[in-house]
């Protein structure tokens, strides 16, 4: 009885020891058949990487086909500012010797390349906002685009073409100055003849102290108004005088209260205010002159069109695209719509003794400090005009 009891138990181990080789061995050929299957997604992302590789190989031939044969310039920024990628177009504009191979700019960081080759006065006396201008003398046209990796450059050798518009503006304002001299002729004759006049009167010996001071009070309002005469004269026949430095809002702020205050003596009637809504600490590049000269013109030209009885308010303001604007507002008789699309060019004017150069004047010095004027008015409800001058980094 013992002996069966053993055999059966020894025949069940053996039962159990065949089902485990049985369970061992679906299990290799399960193993055998994934190891098959992992080689072979193996071999096929193998194949698959290999073909993007080449299709990845083929489109880079082809982007750098593509931009070595664009006759504009193409400069690829990563986040940091370094440059990623340059076209052989762009690479040339920073070269200043065409016979010299000029070191790749690749892997360089753009504001470094634009302190070794960007020419600073130039740039700024021609005041192109949108052109950056190189030491070698050649003026690029720069458009930007931003993207989730950097930016993307796009240059343009523009050199010719704004040496025409130099030109051609240069010769404008000579063609000008022929209707300019003639015009002047006859507006300075008047003053200058009353201020003779006047300086006659005051030779006399019996006149009163009363009557001294009303004819040198009327010799000086003449000598003032031939002053403005020359003064816009010249800021017209200059281009606007776009030689720069930097200026404190406040302090230039100050110097403007200052000449419109002597402006306004003159009309007793006119009240004058200032309302600063830029930091009054900004500091912006121009010619302090010309931009004083622009906005006293403006309002000049306020007093002038109400006959003196008139609120004036200068405001400043930060604009969102940057930059700083300088708004001169008036509830003067306000300006109609067709003579608002004539008031900038030189000589146009509604006023008999006006010269018709005081916007001329403005629109210049706004052009060339690379910025624009702008009006809003209707008859019966004033004026504003607006002076809005860029970021001299843009």
């Amino acid at each position: 009885m013992s002996n069966s009891i053993e055999h059966i138990e020894q025949q069940h181990k053996i039962d159990e020891q065949q089902h485990k080789i049985i369970e061992l061995e679906r299990a290799f050929i399960e193993f055998a058949k994934m190891s098959e299957d992992l080689e072979g997604s193996y071999y096929s992302l193998q194949d698959q990487v290999s073909n993007l590789t080449e299709e990845l190989g083929a489109a880079r031939n082809e982007r750098s086909r593509l931009l070595a044969v664009l006759p504009g310039g193409v400069v690829v920024l990563d986040d940091k500012g370094v440059v990623q990628t340059v076209n052989p177009a762009a690479q040339n504009f920073f070269s200043e010797n065409p016979d010299e191979e000029l070191e790749s700019l690749e892997g360089r960081n753009w504001r470094d390349i634009l302190k070794q080759y960007q020419d600073i006065e130039e740039r700024v006396s021609e005041s192109l906002a949108n052109d950056l201008v190189l030491k070698s003398g050649k003026i690029l046209e720069l458009s930007s685009s931003e993207t989730d990796a950097g930016m993307i450059l796009l240059f343009s050798d523009v050199t010719e073409t704004r040496k025409l518009q130099h030109h051609t503006n240069q010769n404008r304002r000579l063609a000008s100055m022929g209707e300019m001299a003639a015009s002047l002729a006859h507006q300075v004759r008047t003053p200058l003849a009353a201020a003779l006049l006047y300086i006659a009167h005051l030779e006399k010996e019996e006149l009163t102290e009363d009557k001294r001071l009303q004819v040198a009070e009327k010799l000086r309002s003449r000598l003032h108004h031939l002053n403005g005469l020359v003064n816009d004269m010249l800021h017209y026949a200059r281009g606007g005088s776009p030689d720069d430095e930097e200026i404190e809002l406040s302090g230039f702020m100050e110097n403007l209260e200052q000449i419109v205050e002597e402006e306004i003596k003159r009309s007793p009637e006119t009240h004058f205010s200032i309302e600063v809504l830029a930091d009054p600490q900004t500091v912006f590049g121009g010619n302090r002159d010309a931009l004083l000269t622009s906005l006293q013109n403006l309002v000049s030209n306020a007093i002038d069109a109400a006959d003196g009885k008139v609120n004036i308010l200068v405001r400043v303001v930060t604009p969102t695209e940057g930059g700083i604007e300088f708004q001169v507002k008036d509830d003067g008789p306000g300006i109609s719509v067709d003579m608002q699309e004539h008031i900038f060019e030189p000589f146009y004017t509604s006023r008999a003794r006006g010269t018709g150069l005081g916007l001329a004047v403005v629109q210049a010095v706004a052009d060339a400090h690379g910025g624009d004027v702008w009006v809003e008015s209707s008859l019966g409800d004033g004026a504003n005009f607006g002076v809005r001058l860029p970021n001299q980094s843009e």
